[in-house]
């Protein structure tokens, strides 16, 4: 099973869990990155905008990573619109596609 159960994310103590979590996650992977490269440029993860992203993750990764990838085919620009103004960096999309006559997407 996932690492958090999302159903945690319902309540305050849930998310501030899952923030804490997650800090802790991005602090130790930026530190040994840095510790051998210190101008190494971390890319962050690749988040897939097909699932929930809590924004506690990004939150989260945001003083430790360069920037962040989004990967997906529909909902990427709900996703995208509200981790730009939070992380403030670089943000990668790939998978992107307008959706046709035929696809209800």
């Amino acid at each position: 099973g996932p690492m958090f159960e999302p159903v945690r994310l319902a309540t305050e103590i849930g998310q501030q869990e899952l923030l804490h979590l997650a800090k802790r996650y991005y602090k130790v992977t930026h530190d040994a990155i840095r510790r051998y490269d210190p101008h190494h440029l971390i890319l962050g993860d690749r988040y897939e905008s097909q699932e929930v992203l809590p924004m506690e993750i990004i939150r989260a990764a945001d003083p430790y990573v360069d920037s962040s990838q989004l990967s997906g085919f529909r909902r990427t620009g709900q996703i995208l619109g509200p981790m730009v103004p939070s992380q403030r960096k670089a943000c990668f999309v790939s998978g992107w596609v307008t959706p046709t006559g035929n696809d209800p997407g």
